[in-house]
Formats: C-alpha cells, structure tokens, sequence
C-alpha cells in the first residue's frame, strides 16, 4: 500500500467492475483514464476522457485531463486539438495547461521561465507545478526549496507532508520527491486516484493505510477542503461523530464556498435527528450546488419533517427536474401531496413509483388509500391485496 495510488491492480479492478455496471457515470470514466494514463496507456485514457464528454460536455475536469493528455501526445495536430479542447476552461486552468505544454515541447526550463513570466497570486497549482520542474530539471537546491515552502501555505501541510516522507530527518526526501514528481506529471487532478485508493482501504479495514493516501492525495493538488471532508466521512463510519464534526468544519473554514463539506454536514446532521443544523448546512449547499439532486431531495425531506410543506414541495420538485426519473423523490413528493390533500397528483407520482420497480406494503397502502379516496374501489382492493401479500412475505419466520 506506498506509493501515490496504493494498489494499483485492486484500484483498476474497482473501476472496471463499476463501469460495467454504470457506463455512464463520467466520474469513473474520468477516474480510469487518470489510472491509464499513469500506467502509460494513452490510447485508452483519451478513449475514456472522450466517453466522459460524451456523457457530460461540461464536465471541465474531464476536458482539462483531454487537453493534458494530447499535449503529451507526438501525433500531429495533437497540441491544436488541446488548445480547442481547453478554449472552454477557466483561465488559471488554461494558464496552467500553457506550463504542461512548454514542459512537452521544449523541456522543465522553458517551462519555469513562463511560469515565472506570470505574476504571483497564491495559485496552489502554481506551487505544485514550479516543485515538479524543478525536480525534472534535476534542481535539488531550488526544488528543495520550494517543497520547504509549500507547508507555509497552511498549519495542516507540515504533517501531513511528513507522514508521506517526502520530509527525512526534517529535511526533503529526494527519492520520495521523484516519486511524487511521477505522480503529478503536471496534472493535481491526480489526486482522484489517491483519494479513490484510500477509500478502497477503508472499505478493507485499512485505516492507516487509507490516511496515508488522503495524505498523497493532498501533497498532488494541495486540496485540503477535500482532505478534511473526506477525514469526516471517514471517522463518521466509525461512529466517531465528534471527530467527524471537527473534520468537516474544518473542511468548511478552509473552503466556505465548496458544497462538499456543506452536504457532508447536512446528511451528518440529519442522520442525528438534528433537522434545523442539517437545513442550515443544507441551504447553503444547494445554493452552492443547485444541480445536486441528492442536495435537494434531503432537504425536501427535512423540511417535510419540520412542517414546512411548501418549502419541501419545492425542493422535491428541484430534484425531479435535475433527475426526472429519481424514484425516491418521486415517493417523498408523492406522500407529501396526498398529505396535502392533492390526491391526483400524488397517485400519478405514485403510480410511477410502483412502475419503476419499487415494491412495498407501505407504498401499497398509499395507492389504496388514493385509490379509495378517488372512487377507484377495484384499484383500491388490488393494491390492499397487494398490501397483505407484501406483508405475508415479509414477516418473520416463527
């Protein structure tokens, strides 16, 4: 389990197996590509960023990992393709793209000199790029230099920078400065395979190994609003929920605008019975995130919980329209509506419910007791049949 990415047989296992069971999950897509990638497969990761845009055209990390992979590529019109591919990126990740290909085409000197040319704004990724050049160009002194340097960005660097060993005795490991230079190769997104291998060793029971990990996952892209979120999602596993707390907040005073930690919050704190603390990190996180039906199908839940129906319609509603076929939204909305008295709209949503598949007594009870409220009496004895039957099966054996 050393090294940058843990196992990289057991890791590529992991993304294959999920791929073949949701081919369009352009995260995983993403995912593998950066596995291939670092095994030397550039055919296959180009495949696999491509099938990731094909899913979604505005995933930007995906297309900042095609624009990176061609820049490394000799084939003609390689470099003109990643110059288009990047044109949609934000501008500091374009001004980084223009380091990677000075560094492909004319080596890390070029490369320095244009990213001293630029002026300094406290780009981490701008750290990050400056120690990997320096390490390809062979200038331990400077390169010494600047690892010393990154830890002054934030009072968590130093440890966790030392328990990766890329500090000795206090001062820069050089063999381990290689290695995170053959990790990174111009490209903190990286860091994805870090975290995935680390929560493939929680999930084995392996929680020093697992931490390890997150820890090389910071040292690639500096992300510590991810470090400390997924530190919380881990001691909230163990039943730590104290630990989990601080983690998160932390996540949360090093980030205040990411929606991870927010939701990370929320769910925490909804999981606990606290409802008003889980809207609070919750509205934040669907302001953040408008988009993340998950966001927006719990806090439809917990303001149903709290009485505050018309709030809770809304936000089921946003789920349904980022994720039409979203059945657990569809069940909440639906139960919400017949509590409000609307039972057309309610068996409608229902009905669909039981058409995806799901099957309940409880859901049948429902359908029954609409049914019967609309006049439908042969609807409303199938589905209290429906109901026994369902009951029948699921009762313990004597």
């Amino acid at each position: 389990m050393h090294g940058p990415f843990g196992d990289l047989d057991r890791l590529a296992h992991h993304l294959d197996a999920r791929l073949a069971t949701h081919p369009e999950y352009a995260d995983v897509l993403h995912a593998r590509a950066l596995l291939r990638a670092q095994r030397g497969d550039a055919r296959g990761a180009q495949s696999d960023l491509e099938a990731a845009l094909g899913v979604n055209p505005d995933y930007a990390v995906a297309r900042f990992g095609l624009a990176w992979l061609l820049l490394q590529s000799k084939e003609a019109g390689a470099v003109a393709r990643a110059v288009d591919v990047a044109r949609p990126l934000p501008e500091p990740w374009r001004r980084h793209l223009e380091v990677v290909r000075a560094a492909a085409t004319r080596g890390p000197e070029p490369a320095l000199a244009a990213l001293e040319a630029w002026p300094s704004d406290g780009d981490a990724w701008a750290d990050l790029d400056r120690l990997w050049l320096l390490v390809v160009a062979e200038r331990w002194a400077d390169a010494d230099q600047q690892l010393l340097a990154i830890p002054s960005r934030d009072a968590d660097l130093p440890t966790l920078l030392h328990s990766i060993g890329l500090f000795a005795a206090g001062v820069p490991d050089r063999a381990q400065l290689v290695t995170w230079a053959a990790a990174y190769r111009g490209n903190p997104h990286f860091a994805t395979l870090s975290n995935l291998a680390a929560e493939l060793a929680h999930a084995a029971g392996d929680i020093d190994a697992s931490r390890r990990l997150f820890a090389w996952a910071v040292a690639l892209s500096l992300d510590l609003c991810a470090y400390w979120t997924a530190i919380g999602a881990q001691h909230e596993s163990l039943g730590e929920e104290r630990s989990a707390l601080i983690a998160l907040r932390r996540a949360v005073q090093v980030d205040a605008e990411r929606v991870e930690p927010h939701a990370a919050l929320g769910y925490l704190f909804a999981a606990r019975a606290r409802p008003e603390e889980a809207i609070a990190e919750l509205e934040i996180a669907a302001r953040l995130a408008p988009r993340y039906a998950d966001v927006r199908y719990q806090l439809g839940l917990l303001y149903s919980e709290v009485d505050r129906g018309d709030e809770a319609e809304t936000q089921l509603r946003a789920s349904l329209d980022v994720q039409p076929g979203y059945v657990l939204a569809q069940l909440a909305l639906g139960c919400l509506l017949e509590s409000r008295g609307r039972d057309e709209e309610a068996l409608a949503l229902l009905q669909s419910v039981r058409r995806s598949g799901l099957r309940s007594a409880d859901l049948e009870v429902h359908l029954a007791g609409l049914h019967a409220r609309l006049g439908h009496r042969n609807q409303a004895r199938r589905a209290q049949a429906r109901a026994r039957a369902s009951l029948r099966r699921d009762a313990p054996l004597e």
